[in-house]
């Protein structure tokens, strides 16, 4: 690659792998539910599974299963589709007990829960700029946490790795099966 534009091309590589587009937008979501600012999120633990296994189906009840990776457990009868099978305290102890790491960004030091909100796919890709491919009204739980988060780019070989630090990131479930769908994090700044 010309040396004029590699720079270019890996900057903007860290910048898509770590969720730069992922830009919040306040109000978006009627039913929110707020986390207590002091709940501390753990910064070490399970990392994240790969985002390459967390590609959604169309549909949750396609014949191949539910979309995502299996994270909350269900509590609750969801009665229609806009009544979630978890509360908000269960996607706050879920994300209390496992973290936020990804595979291309984790904390580096503590993190906060800001908020959980359960709102509509059409409403998380208007926030997001993308979405988790479900059809627009399904309904999904957003987790938002604040802190500092240390974002990975892609290795190049012969060059030192490029990092970015973040200070939110997300995790997004299907309100209705508890699995995990995305994950990402807000803008990003130089490390």
């Amino acid at each position: 690659m010309h040396k004029k534009y590699g720079a270019l091309a890996g900057l903007l590589a860290v910048l898509i792998a770590g969720g730069a587009i992922s830009m919040d937008r306040p109000g978006s979501a009627p039913n929110v539910a707020e986390a207590a600012a002091s709940t501390p999120v753990p910064s070490s633990g399970p990392r994240g599974r790969p985002l390459g296994t967390e590609v959604p189906h169309p549909a949750a009840d396609a014949p191949h299963g539910p979309a995502g990776i299996p994270a909350i457990s269900r509590r609750l009868a969801a009665t229609d589709a806009a009544t979630p099978a978890f509360s908000a305290d269960d996607a706050k102890a879920f994300i209390e007990a496992h973290g936020v790491a990804g595979v291309r960004f984790e904390p580096t030091g503590p993190a906060t829960i800001q908020s959980v909100e359960f709102l509509t796919e059409r409403d998380v890709h208007a926030r997001f700029g993308e979405g988790t491919g479900l059809p627009d009204d399904t309904l999904l739980c957003l987790v938002t946490v604040q802190g500092t988060f240390t974002v990975s780019g892609p290795s190049v070989p012969g060059q030192a790795p490029r990092t970015a630090i973040a200070h939110m990131a997300y995790q997004v479930f299907d309100a209705h099966t508890g699995n995990r769908l995305m994950q990402g994090t807000g803008p990003l700044s130089k490390a």
